[in-house]
C-alpha cells in the first residue's frame, strides 16, 4: 500500500488551517520519536480495527444500554466494513502521540467527535470492557481527547460530570482556548470555540442538533505522524510511518520514524 503524502498533507492543512500545501520533501534520515511512541504505532492499527468492530456492535444495539443514548446514535452515517488498508494521522504533543483522525475510507463515520465522548461515558464502561481488551481500551483513552455529550438532561443531585467536575452546564464556564464544540458526526477539528454563548445555543438546540464538547489537543513540534496499515487474514500490520513537519523556511518535510 503506497502512502499518498500529498493527500495526507491536504488533510493536515485543513485540520490546522493552512492552505496551499503543494510540495513535500522526502528525507532518508529517520527521526527518533521514542520507543514508547513506536510501540504504540505498531499496535494502533489493531486497536482501531477492534474499536470499529465494537462501534458496529453498539450501533446495532441502538444505544439501549444507557437511558437517553438512542437519540445520540440515531441518524448515524453508514459504517463500512474494515478496509484492506487505511491511514492514521496523529499529532505530536507533550504527552505523546494523539489520534487526530483516520484517512481514507476507514474514516467514514469513525472520526466523529461522539466516539471519544462515548468511550468515556460511565454508563458504557461495561460495554467497552466487554468488547475490548483492557489494553485496547486503555490505548484508546490515552490517544483520544477528553469529550462530553452536550445533553441538557439534569444530573442526579450531588453528581458531577466526570472529567469536568461540574454539577450542571451552568457551572461549566468554558474557556474558548481549551474546549471546542462540534456536531457529533463531525471530526473534533471541525469545531467552533466553546464560549458560554455557544454552549447555551448548543443546549437549546438539543435534540434537533446534538453537540459534543471536546478538550483541545495541545500540539507541539515537530508536528504530525502519518502511519499506514494493511489488514489481511494475518491481522493488522504497520506498513509505513513518517513524521511530517516544516523546516525553518516553512517547507513540509517527510522523514521515516524510529524508536532508537
Amino acid at each position: 500500500m503506497e502512502m499518498d503524502i500529498d493527500f495526507d498533507l491536504r488533510t493536515i492543512a485543513i485540520s490546522i488551517g493552512i492552505d496551499g500545501v503543494d510540495e513535500v520533501v522526502r528525507r532518508e534520515e529517520p527521526v527518533v520519536i521514542g520507543k514508547a511512541n513506536m510501540k504504540m504505532l505498531g499496535s494502533m492499527g489493531h486497536v482501531l480495527v477492534r474499536f470499529w468492530e465494537a462501534q458496529r456492535v453498539l450501533m446495532k444495539k441502538g444505544g439501549k444500554e444507557v437511558e437517553g443514548l438512542e437519540v445520540w446514535l440515531e441518524g448515524a452515517p453508514e459504517f463500512r466494513n474494515v478496509p484492506d488498508g487505511f491511514g492514521v494521522l496523529l499529532r505530536m504533543t507533550p504527552s505523546g502521540l494523539k489520534l487526530d483522525g483516520v484517512l481514507g475510507e476507514g474514516g467514514d463515520g469513525a472520526n466523529g467527535s461522539i466516539w471519544p465522548a462515548l468511550l468515556r461515558l460511565p454508563g458504557l464502561r461495561g460495554f467497552w470492557e466487554q468488547q475490548l481488551r483492557g489494553s485496547v481500551l486503555e490505548t484508546l483513552l490515552s490517544v483520544t481527547p477528553q469529550a462530553w455529550l452536550v445533553d441538557p438532561t439534569p444530573l442526579p443531585p450531588g453528581s458531577v460530570t466526570a472529567g469536568l467536575d461540574v454539577g450542571s452546564w451552568a457551572d461549566f464556564g468554558g474557556q474558548t482556548d481549551e474546549f471546542s464544540l462540534s456536531s457529533r458526526w463531525e471530526a473534533p477539528g471541525d469545531f467552533r470555540a466553546a464560549g458560554d454563548l455557544e454552549l447555551t445555543k448548543a443546549l437549546a438546540a438539543f435534540p434537533e442538533e446534538r453537540t459534543v464538547l471536546t478538550r483541545a489537543l495541545v500540539n507541539a513540534e515537530p508536528g504530525f505522524v502519518v502511519a499506514t496499515y494493511r489488514v489481511d487474514e494475518k491481522g493488522t500490520s504497520l506498513v509505513e510511518a513518517v513524521q511530517l513537519s516544516r523546516d525553518e523556511a516553512g517547507k513540509w518535510m517527510a522523514a521515516p520514524v524510529t524508536g532508537k
